[in-house]
């Protein structure tokens, strides 16, 4: 694979995974002229801090998958699904302890 292909693949991967995103923003900006504490500052300074997190984040995991061995790293794919098992199996055998909504009395 030649550079070209690489970062054109690079670029259409962050613009397909970043689309839903934009749908948020726009609802945000949208939204923001009848909220006080929505103004298109927070929208922005938000978005900024948070895509900077997720890239600081990334930046760990890289520098983790150059120390730790590469077999288990495909492992890692199965942690949310294991987390979805283990909350499933908590609220069938929990006994329904999870949420309690309480109705109003009439």
């Amino acid at each position: 694979m030649n550079l070209s292909t690489s970062i054109s693949t690079a670029c259409t991967s962050f613009l397909l995974t970043n689309l839903d995103d934009l749908f948020v923003l726009v609802t945000f900006f949208a939204e923001s002229p009848t909220s006080k504490s929505l103004t298109p500052l927070t929208i922005t300074l938000g978005q900024y801090l948070g895509f900077s997190i997720i890239i600081a984040i990334s930046m760990l995991g890289y520098g983790l998958a150059l120390v730790l061995p590469s077999e288990p790293i495909g492992f890692l794919g199965l942690l949310p699904i294991l987390l979805g098992v283990w909350k499933i199996l908590e609220l069938l055998v929990g006994g329904g302890q999870g949420v309690v909504i309480k109705m109003p009395s009439m």
